[in-house]
């Protein structure tokens, strides 16, 4: 008898928790049991794997990229279409998320939506298109973004709209979305570490570089990641490189150097750093010191090519032209397959025999140098008669 009672308790018991649990689904109902419930559900379950999915792909995308350290570095690796495609696995999982999330646990009602994790569903679907390179369908994710909701999220909204314009070559838009954001709205701290480099993004498309300069120094300050700073950093040694800006580009590469970076950035700081500098200002012996260290380091094997290459250019602005002539030499015996590298080398070979009017030296380099240059370079023709 007491056996059968507590079997009727327990019946009892599990009917009125699925009675609860039936009734806390309900997303018509504006209750702090059905609102907690939908909530809780969306955050901790689709939402939640939807953004780790988010963020394996970002890792998969961040480890299998090749970076050129010959060309402006991204500020962030987006990849091409191709490199994109093989991560729609992922991204196609948090949109799937995502909208189960929007499809289930939305719960408008008299027009306001209750559960706050909807919306953040719609700006994390927004942000997987952004990363599909479907840049067209996360601008339109975000202009409804835009007009359906209110508070931070559409801030963030117009953020990503902005972004997903600059890639589109969208720039007047761009412009009047980033001078919206900068004169009306107070950005948290990451989020306007972002947004100072979508700024910066605008305008190296605008080929603007001091201001490019400008925003990736602010951005470097308000970032709290180190990754993304050793990255920002590079980039600004990179442009002053460029603007032929020797004594700063060296100042931003050994700044990456000090900063401890991971391997690969490490070892293209050094060499930038060597490239970068100035007899007025530097001295070499240190630099020369550590680039031999490069060269007898095993993992280092094939690189050798852009090391002598390195050790080349500094003996050329110390007017050591013979023992340059030693480097580029070992520099184009060494060579592993990098026909860029490869090309420069003889190409400098060459500029320095034409100089001295070695003219049959030069012709040998030139010639070697065309067999490796792309027909599409901007001097391919020139060279070519010299």
């Amino acid at each position: 008898m007491e056996k059968k009672h507590l079997k009727l308790c327990v019946n009892y018991f599990i009917i009125a928790i699925l009675s609860v649990v039936l009734y806390s689904c309900s997303t018509q109902k504006d209750k702090f049991l059905n609102r907690s419930y939908h909530k809780i559900t969306s955050k901790f379950n689709g939402y939640f794997n939807g953004k780790e999915s988010l963020k394996e792909a970002i890792s998969k995308l961040e480890k299998t990229y090749q970076e050129d350290y010959n060309n402006l570095l991204p500020t962030t690796i987006l990849g091409d279409q191709k490199q994109a495609q093989k991560i729609y696995p992922q991204l196609n999982r948090t949109i799937d998320k995502a909208s189960l999330v929007i499809e289930r646990h939305s719960m408008e009602i008299r027009g306001k939506e209750k559960n706050k994790w909807v919306d953040d569903s719609y700006f994390l679907i927004g942000k997987a298109l952004f990363y599909k390179q479907e840049y067209s369908e996360a601008i339109e994710m975000f202009s409804f973004i835009n007009r359906e909701y209110e508070g931070y999220i559409t801030d963030l909204s117009i953020l990503w709209s902005a972004r997903s314009q600059i890639q589109l070559g969208n720039f007047t838009t761009a412009e009047e979305q980033i001078l919206y954001l900068e004169r009306e709205v107070r950005l948290k701290k990451a989020d306007y570490a972002l947004f100072l480099e979508i700024t910066a993004n605008y305008h190296i498309k605008q080929k603007n570089w001091g201001k490019v300069i400008t925003y990736l120094s602010k951005a470097i300050k308000y970032s709290g990641d180190k990754k993304k700073k050793v990255r920002l950093t590079y980039i600004i040694g990179q442009i002053h490189y460029q603007l032929e800006d020797y004594k700063s580009a060296y100042n931003a590469f050994d700044k990456v150097v000090r900063m401890n970076p991971e391997y690969e950035f490490l070892f293209n700081a050094l060499l930038s750093r060597a490239r970068a500098f100035d007899p007025k200002y530097n001295d070499s012996s240190k630099l020369i010191t550590e680039i031999n260290k490069m060269l007898k380091d095993d993992k280092n094997n094939d690189y050798k090519d852009q090391i002598y290459f390195a050790l080349a250019e500094i003996a050329l602005k110390e007017e050591e032209k013979e023992q340059a002539i030693d480097h580029l030499l070992n520099a184009t015996a060494n060579n592993t397959g990098n026909d860029q590298q490869q090309s420069i080398a003889h190409l400098t070979l060459a500029e320095i025999y034409f100089n001295d009017a070695e003219y049959l030296s030069a012709q040998v380099h030139y010639d070697t140098a065309i067999t490796f240059l792309s027909e599409n370079h901007p001097d391919f023709d020139a060279l070519s008669k010299k």
